[in-house]
């Protein structure tokens, strides 16, 4: 196996662990800086909706009505998830084009 398919090993490994970080590795600053912040920021939106999720569980279970409350911290968790599945692909994508690009250098 060639260095450059070494690499791109390790970027691949590197964006399915955190999008983001194998494409700063990569060389491609701007791209993997957006997909890392989006990583952490959609991390941090699932968190705050898992909280928040948990807090309304945790009233519900004192014996308050379940009347509201229940929307926001799904709105956080999905989307969160979906901002997560687009730059989890975008990652992938960048990869894959690295990929093709070590396969097609000389040896």
């Amino acid at each position: 196996m060639t260095s450059e398919r070494t690499k791109a090993n390790a970027f691949l490994a590197l964006n399915l662990l955190l999008p983001g970080t194998g494409t700063l590795l990569i060389g491609k600053l701007v791209a993997g800086s957006i997909q890392l912040l989006i990583s952490i920021g959609s991390l941090a939106g699932f968190t705050k909706g898992a909280l928040d999720g948990y807090k309304y569980c945790m009233r519900l279970l004192e014996g308050q009505p379940a009347l509201e409350g229940y929307l926001t911290p799904l709105l956080w968790i999905t989307l969160s998830l979906i901002l997560f599945k687009i730059q989890f692909i975008w990652a992938q994508i960048s990869t894959a084009k690295f990929y093709k690009q070590a396969r097609n250098k000389p040896t």
